[in-house]
């Protein structure tokens, strides 16, 4: 595990000049996929969502979850950036037992390493750590980690493809779960965005898999909102489903000499 996360930093020491700031919001919402980019050097960016699940079985209602979150992130250079990231989780059981309070609490590292062209994919890599001191009932016993390799590349002029690949560790134990998240966007108009996802956790060999999709709305060029709705299946017995709105925004602080020409 060492030798992993040594080898991300190295990653993350290689930045290049190029610029990362999009004129339009690049965002991790609405979706599972994040994609490779950084907000870019001296913007600030906030994502915010609010979700409501259900799970299942036989058809019967096991719990439902209320849960909110945000991430924050900071761009430091064009291809370097610092966030961090909190959820909060209420899940109700249907047999009376109940649990509520801060479910995550995250610092994450991003590095945007190449910028493609065409079917060329841009390539980026983040890695996050997870702090066990969150509320009693989601506590873990250590910091536990998350590596994500992410891609994007254009297919025309208006889909996308964005994958994601890696492994996260929940803190109890030093068995990894590996993932992958595979995301299909198309560019309805200007404003409007579509998408459809799948994406699968896989741990000593069980394999979960999911499936969600919906759409966003370019309010202007540093303000979106999202709706999205996603389905997924345990071992064909567990049913879980839930439905997610969210906000993203960002703004962008000028140099002090930008600043001084302004004065």
């Amino acid at each position: 595990m060492k030798k992993i996360v040594i080898s991300i930093l190295i990653l993350f020491a290689y930045n290049t000049s190029y610029s990362q700031y999009n004129e339009t919001i690049r965002t991790g919402r609405p979706g599972e996929a994040i994609g490779p980019f950084t907000v870019g050097a001296r913007v600030f960016q906030l994502q915010a969502g609010f979700d409501y699940g259900e799970g299942s079985k036989n058809q019967y209602l096991l719990n439902q979850s209320y849960s909110a979150g945000s991430v924050f992130r900071m761009g430091l250079t064009e291809t370097f950036e610092l966030g961090a990231a909190f959820a909060y989780l209420n899940l109700a059981n249907v047999d009376g037992n109940s649990s509520s309070g801060i479910s995550a609490l995250s610092i994450r590292l991003r590095n945007n390493i190449y910028v493609g062209k065409g079917l060329i994919p841009s390539i980026g890599v983040q890695l996050n750590f997870g702090f066990p001191f969150v509320s009693e009932d989601y506590k873990s016993e250590y910091v536990h980690p998350k590596i994500t390799i992410m891609t994007a590349q254009r297919l025309g002029k208006r889909f996308g493809f964005t994958t994601n690949w890696g492994a996260f560790w929940n803190g109890n134990d030093a068995i990894p779960t590996a993932f992958y998240v595979l995301n299909l966007s198309f560019d309805l108009t200007d404003k409007w965005g579509l998408f459809v996802e799948h994406y699968a956790r896989i741990t000593e060999g069980n394999w979960n898999g999911y499936l969600n999709g919906g759409g966003s709305f370019l309010v202007n060029n540093d303000l979106q909102l999202d709706l999205y709705a996603g389905y997924g299946e345990y071992d064909k017995i567990n049913l879980d489903w839930y439905i997610s709105a969210g906000i993203s925004w960002r703004v962008r602080f000028k140099e002090k000499n930008q600043l001084n020409e302004n004065e």
